[in-house]
């Protein structure tokens, strides 16, 4: 998918919700630690404002270092800030891989697999905020990012967390 396509169809996704929160995408100067194919798809397509579940990308418009936005975070070189998970958990680019990171704070900013790319996570962003069930999020996370759904990784455990019944109330 590439920054037109993904923009268009969150578009529409949002447009056929009623639901108009809109697309948030990196400006200024490319860092020149990011790629210009990640860079492109930031600047040109962008991502969410917010998804679930309960995310915020509001942090991609300025892509800063992951220590810049959320102070002593560890060691966090090399990793820029896309944004944050409800509990205030980075969510960040590694510049050198194109790999998106989660970042926990509570346990030194240990990193956790997300996406293989920028690309991949708006993908698996659409896929997650269009499917009504568990089981559609997590076959559509497939789809598109197998790397996305191994066991130590982000995806599984917070799609779980979301449709469990103690969050949905």
């Amino acid at each position: 998918m590439n920054p037109v396509e993904f923009a268009t169809a969150w578009i529409e996704w949002e447009k056929s919700c009623g639901f108009m929160d809109g697309l948030v995408r990196s400006r200024g100067f490319r860092p020149l630690s990011v790629d210009r194919f990640t860079w492109q798809f930031l600047s040109t397509g962008g991502l969410p404002k917010s998804a679930k579940p309960f995310l915020s990308f509001g942090l991609c418009e300025r892509l800063r270092p992951v220590p810049a936005e959320f102070g002593e975070a560890g060691n966090c070189s090399g990793l820029r800030a896309l944004g944050h998970d409800g509990a205030g958990n980075p969510i960040a680019l590694e510049a050198k891989s194109g790999r998106v990171l989660w970042l926990d704070h509570e346990r030194r900013y240990i990193p956790k697999f997300v996406n293989s790319s920028v690309a991949k996570l708006a993908a698996t962003l659409l896929a997650v905020q269009t499917s009504k069930t568990e089981a559609d999020s997590l076959r559509g996370i497939a789809d598109v990012d197998a790397d996305a759904m191994k066991d130590d990784s982000f995806w599984p455990g917070e799609i779980h967390a979301f449709y469990s019944p103690k969050v949905r109330r």
